[in-house]
């Protein structure tokens, strides 16, 4: 009788047992890996406009919606990937390390088109390029999907809740951007940095990114100088001539200074209106201006130079931005 029931039990966990373990091969062989997006510039040198290009056979499929998929080779690995948005010149690139020409042989760009411009590689020794020319400003989230890439792309406010533009000059400007875009943050808010996208920035340059994302916001950080080497403090500045009922420029400039000052445990010293040739009077969104220290003062110089106080202020400014994405609603 004991040896009948261990046949049956067999039999039963063979029953069961084989078709858990096939779906589980099924599930594991079809399984999504997200690739995070780096930041521009870090692809390879090898991106030279000298290499030669050749253009990416497409195909057109109705039942995508603003999604791509990108071709890529049997067994490859997120390590394999790297992935760029260059928003200034309205391109993505796709860095596949292990790719040769011969991957391509037959294969094509399968989706939704309508937000490319224009779609091509470029072939190396180590890898395959991919360049994505778009028609507007997109951002993406790409994933690995059965040997090939799914690139899901949509506007700034289609996938996320508030955008803001941030730019400053000088150095202390840029590393501060620098360590805002390395904070742990909403995944609904989408900050952009352009100094830190583009070596040379112009005005006009801030001016039609802030168009283009549809920015709610834009933030101008700068230091201070004065002839009294004992004055130290933040100051914010803000668009007098600028007023929205549900969160001003006053307000923005004020969430921004007190957070930034509560972060740093540094003083906030005042707000103030943004002088004539001051940029935050071209911006037509809530804006403001935030001077984060004193380069005059040696103390406060010298703080400004440590990376641990910058993040603090990069932190405030990200808090500030977060109380007036919550201040709307």
């Amino acid at each position: 009788m004991e040896r009948k029931n261990l046949i049956y039990t067999f039999i039963l966990w063979v029953a069961l047992g084989i078709p858990t373990l096939i779906l589980s091969v099924v599930v594991a062989s079809r399984k999504t890996v997200v690739i995070a997006e780096t930041a521009p510039n870090s692809i390879s040198g090898t991106v030279a406009e000298e290499l030669a290009k050749y253009d990416m056979r497409l195909s057109s499929d109705p039942n995508m919606d603003k999604e791509l998929y990108i071709p890529l080779f049997k067994g490859v690995k997120p390590e394999n990937v790297t992935v760029e948005n260059h928003y200034f010149e309205k391109a993505l690139l796709i860095y596949v390390s292990g790719m040769g020409a011969d991957n391509l042989e037959g294969e094509r760009i399968v989706g939704d088109l309508s937000g490319l411009s224009d779609a091509y590689y470029r072939v190396t020794d180590e890898a395959i390029i991919y360049t994505l020319r778009t028609n507007e400003i997109f951002e993406v989230e790409t994933s690995l999907e059965d040997d090939r890439m799914l690139v899901r792309y949509g506007l700034p406010h289609e996938m996320y809740d508030f955008v803001a533009v941030l730019s400053g000059s000088g150095e202390v400007s840029a590393n501060v951007e620098k360590k805002l875009l390395n904070l742990e943050k909403d995944k609904d808010i989408k900050i952009y940095c352009p100094d830190v996208d583009k070596e040379e920035v112009s005005k006009e340059d801030i001016l039609n990114l802030r168009k283009e994302t549809r920015a709610d916001a834009f933030v101008d950080i700068r230091t201070g100088t004065d002839s009294d080497q004992s004055k130290y403090g933040i100051v914010g500045y803000f668009n007098e001539s600028f007023f929205i009922p549900y969160f001003s420029n006053v307000d923005l400039a004020d969430a921004i200074t007190r957070n930034v000052a509560v972060e740093s445990c540094n003083r906030a010293l005042m707000l103030a209106p943004a002088g004539d040739e001051d940029l935050l009077l071209d911006v037509e969104i809530p804006a403001a201006g935030i001077s984060v220290g004193f380069l005059s003062n040696p103390d406060e110089a010298e703080l400004l130079e440590q990376d641990a106080y910058l993040e603090k202020i990069a932190t405030g400014i990200y808090k500030g931005l977060s109380e007036m994405k919550d201040g709307r609603k």
